[in-house]
């Protein structure tokens, strides 16, 4: 049975769904007045005026770790700020039934999505996860304010929550078992998020590139920089006077510059390893109880390009790179003239997604994606289902709250 009608919090007066425990005196008028900032809970308006003009919290308490927009991210320790999390615990148990945490949040730490204007930081939703966690889940606790929900932001905090299980580097998934709407919620994420990774790997749309593939690109990027270093000894040397290990007077060999040792020790370090068979190794694959931390799904049009670019760089034409800016560099080129990739698997898709393989194999399930082909389980991928995926995201652009991954700026605590 309710004990609150209506909690009023910033511009919203929001009607409750369950009972939460908030002290007797405050619940007898059926309406709960709270700070839109700290969230210390009021009697009445009068009560919230007079605090407000005292309040000096405008935001979440804690550390900013994201922001992209007007969206902010604060991560708060429930050990530190302590009242805060009680609070915020307090008004997620009006809506939410099975929540039975209120007042031990020591062990947890809360992600706290915000909306920010000229007035402050306005909560938006949260979720809480176990700074020690024996089963790797990667949130105890998901909720969305009434007024914010069917916008997207429950996906946006689901996908953040994986966001932070990439970081780390381990596969992580929701505290089970879930509740029916929990359920019903991230079923649907994980079904949008693996049709995301696999329709443009099997369209050829994208391809995968892997924290192996990268550090080669790092090392073509030292390359390009020996090159040039190279280039400033030459000029600087005096007229005719040979650099190379073979040159010198009365045929006495000069000792490489380190620029040109550098040159060739990346050289070979960014070529392309063989197999036994000749052809080109693909990059090794890590266990599925950890992550790659650069993995990523790349555009093949962009790929395509850099890889050009990038032949041409190894193969000694410099000018190839001179356009490409650090970011490129970063994302891009450290795929280019790498052969392209095994068939996609369920240790890829964990890696890429940061989801628990369990949680692959039962989307891939749903999705009736799962065939046995010669004593195998392959992953086939309808094209109805393709073109169905394909029309639902092209409905949703600009109704989606796109993760910024490089707007993150958080250490692993």
């Amino acid at each position: 049975m309710k004990n609150i009608e209506v909690v009023v919090i910033g511009e919203y007066e929001i009607g409750t769904w369950f009972f939460a425990p908030y002290p007797q005196e405050y619940t007898r008028k059926g309406v709960l007045y709270l700070c839109e900032f700290c969230l210390t809970y009021l009697k009445s308006e009068s009560q919230l005026i007079r605090h407000a003009a005292k309040c000096q919290l405008k935001h979440p308490p804690g550390n900013e770790i994201y922001r992209s927009g007007e969206l902010s991210v604060f991560e708060v320790d429930g050990a530190k700020d302590r009242i805060y999390c009680q609070n915020l615990c307090l008004l997620a148990k009006l809506f939410l039934d099975h929540k039975t945490l209120y007042y031990d949040v020591e062990p947890f730490l809360f992600y706290v999505l915000t909306r920010m204007d000229a007035y402050g930081w306005h909560v938006i939703g949260y979720f809480s996860k176990e700074k020690l966690s024996p089963n790797d889940y990667n949130v105890a606790c998901i909720m969305t304010l009434p007024c914010y929900q069917r916008r997207g932001y429950g996906k946006f905090l689901i996908d953040f929550s994986y966001l932070l299980s990439r970081v780390e580097g381990k596969p992580g998934s929701p505290e089970k078992p879930l509740s029916e709407l929990g359920l019903l919620s991230y079923r649907a994420y994980w079904r949008q998020r693996v049709l995301d990774v696999l329709v443009p790997l099997v369209t050829g749309e994208a391809v995968l590139v892997t924290g192996a593939d990268k550090e080669r690109g790092r090392k073509m990027r030292l390359l390009a920089a020996a090159r040039k270093m190279h280039s400033a000894s030459q000029s600087s040397s005096a007229p005719g006077t040979p650099t190379g290990a073979n040159g010198g007077g009365g045929g006495r060999g000069r000792t490489a510059s380190p620029a040109v040792e550098l040159m060739n020790r990346v050289r070979s370090a960014a070529t392309p390893r063989k197999s036994a068979a000749g052809a080109p190794a693909g990059p090794a694959v890590a266990g599925s109880d950890k992550l790659d931390r650069d993995i990523s799904v790349l555009p093949r049009t962009r790929v395509a390009a850099l890889r050009a670019k990038a032949a041409a760089a190894v193969a000694g034409n410099d000018s190839e790179l001179a356009d490409v800016d650090d970011a490129d560099l970063d994302d891009l080129t450290m795929a280019a003239a790498l052969p392209p990739h095994p068939a996609v698997s369920l240790d890829t898709l964990v890696r890429v997604t940061g989801m628990k393989a369990e949680d692959v194999a039962d989307t891939l399930q749903q999705l009736d994606m799962v065939k046995y082909w010669d004593s195998q389980r392959v992953v086939n991928l309808d094209p109805q289902l393709v073109e169905a995926h394909l029309a639902k995201r092209a409905k949703s652009v600009g109704k989606r709250h796109v993760l910024d991954e490089r707007a993150l700026h958080w250490l692993q605590p």
